[in-house]
């Protein structure tokens, strides 16, 4: 319910949440998580969005390239689904608060909002490469491959 209410004013990707909920519960199976955290990352990786309901209407809708104005405030939408969603105290929450969080950083650190570089602390590089392809959560997924538990 949440990951769509994130789609609300962007109905071009309404698909991607789904998607992306099934990329991130296959990576995590690939990674050896047992059977209830897969099936908590699959409940909140739908809301790794969640921010862009704070982003403005036009800006979110721009049929064109973004300009670097526009292309920053679009990134703010990392923190803006950070903050809202980190505000429960149910796991399933915590949980999508760090993906909403992570979700664009990137391995040579040109990713946003912190341009984390490199392999996350704690983690296997086999484990950064196989859940790197799935771009929208790939470093929280890999961030929890090594995990014992959440």
């Amino acid at each position: 319910m949440l990951g769509e209410a994130g789609y609300y004013n962007d109905t071009d990707t309404g698909v991607h949440i789904w998607r992306m909920a099934s990329y991130a519960k296959e990576l995590a199976i690939a990674c050896g998580w047992d059977a209830a955290a897969c099936e908590a990352l699959e409940q909140a990786a739908p809301m790794h969005d969640m921010g862009k309901v704070g982003i403005p209407t036009e800006i979110l809708r721009k049929p064109g390239k973004l300009n670097a104005q526009e292309w920053e405030i679009m990134k703010t939408h990392t923190r803006i689904g950070y903050d809202i969603l980190r505000k429960s105290d149910a796991s399933v929450f915590q949980l999508a608060a760090e993906i909403a969080l992570r979700h664009h950083e990137r391995w040579d650190g040109s990713g946003y909002p912190d341009g984390l570089l490199g392999e996350p602390p704690g983690i296997r590089r086999s484990n950064w490469s196989l859940c790197r392809p799935c771009a929208a959560i790939g470093c929280c997924v890999a961030m929890r491959c090594t995990s014992a538990r959440f």
